[in-house]
């Protein structure tokens, strides 16, 4: 069978592009002829699959954007295939996988009605509507209970063509038996001395996942246990302003930016805890992935996988609504108890009995269901 992947962008350190390259390779192993479509495409590409480049033509997101709509249905009108899967909301999917919040949500919360006339809220609600609206047929793969919630109580008509996938964490992210000897090698390599606390952040977006909180909170420690934080953040956003706070509160010299990164399972298994103060984070796989390598985790509640740490008791959770002053104190009390070890063991417990791996495997199922549906 023919199947069309349709991506903006991928990039081996954003969640939704693992995904997508993920199901692309569940797909083709079960003997599929899987093309994929975007704009650009920054790692590797294997040979089992087939990449289509679509040109850009302007720098304005609703424009280049469309413009990319507009090519590919074009080009898949010559070169037809039997599904179309997308990783972004567009019209003319059959199956799309979801791994952002509700922009309708987000505009009635945070807008006033005067940006529903702009060019961009017509662009953006109306790529939703085609995959949600009532006279779409697309089915729509979502990643947390949470995130249904919001879609379903927008788009109470599309809850029955809604499939909640299981987590999709890959299995490099599992400690191993190797793994100490990682941590020393690594944390060696790095500077790091045995009363270094190290911290971790591994975030796509800084503000959105809360860069400035965790600034705000390293800050905040007391002196004689500031100066033995090493905070570690992997990424690949731009860092100036969080540079400049961090300069203010004295804590810019705690702080190493690695970029966006392939090993960050290393890093992981080198951390002395993983910190997610995300204002928002649909899923935030982050948590589980730290949770599979036995790193401890401290997050906000609006974290999509939250409730899991919860359940694991593998590490704190910051109440909603935020308060800095609670996460001040998290942190400090994370970094100075004896919890942090059984927190670990808990993580990797809890990820040891769960189905956190099989996100590709579930899709493609769901993929394959479609097309005998249609």
């Amino acid at each position: 069978m023919d199947i069309a992947l349709t991506i903006y962008r991928y990039a081996p350190y954003e969640g939704h592009a693992r995904h997508c390259l993920n199901i692309a390779r569940e797909l083709a192993a079960r003997g599929h002829a899987v093309r994929i479509y975007s704009m650009q495409w920054v790692g590797d590409k294997p040979d089992n699959l087939r990449f289509v480049q679509v040109p850009v033509k302007s720098k304005v997101p609703e424009e280049r954007n469309e413009f990319f709509h507009r090519w590919v249905k074009a080009h898949m009108a010559k070169f037809p295939v039997q599904l179309t899967v997308g990783f972004n909301k567009m019209a003319g999917l059959d199956v799309c996988l979801v791994t952002e919040g509700c922009y309708r949500a987000q505009v009635a919360e945070s807008r006033n009605w005067v940006y529903k006339m702009s060019a961009a809220y017509q662009f953006w609600s109306g790529c939703e509507d085609a995959v949600f609206g009532d006279d779409s047929k697309t089915q729509i793969l979502l990643m947390s209970g949470a995130q249904r919630a919001i879609f379903a109580n927008q788009f109470p008509n599309a809850v029955k063509r809604m499939h909640l996938l299981p987590p999709g964490v890959t299995r490099d992210r599992k400690a191993t038996a190797e793994s100490e000897l990682y941590k020393m090698g690594f944390r060696r390599e790095h500077n790091i001395k045995s009363e270094h606390l190290v911290l971790l952040a591994v975030m796509t977006r800084f503000k959105r996942q809360g860069l400035d909180r965790l600034v705000e909170a390293v800050g905040a420690l007391p002196d004689a246990l500031k100066h033995r934080v090493k905070l570690w953040i992997v990424g690949n956003d731009t860092p100036d302003d969080y540079l400049r706070r961090a300069h203010e509160l004295g804590v810019a010299e705690r702080m190493v930016f690695f970029g966006g990164r392939e090993d960050v399972p290393v890093f992981m298994q080198s951390a002395d805890l993983l910190v997610h103060p995300a204002h928002q984070d649909m899923t935030a796989t982050v948590l589980l992935e730290a949770m599979a390598a036995g790193l401890p985790v401290l997050c906000t509640t609006t974290c999509g996988y939250a409730p899991l740490v919860k359940n694991a008791r593998g590490g704190l959770v910051a109440s909603y609504p935020y308060s800095q002053a609670e996460f001040n104190q998290l942190l400090l009390r994370a970094l100075e108890s004896d919890e942090r070890m059984e927190w670990g063991i808990n993580a990797l417990e809890f990820t040891d009995s769960r189905d956190i791996y099989s996100l590709a495997h579930r899709a493609a199922d769901l993929v394959e269901a479609a097309v005998r549906d249609r």
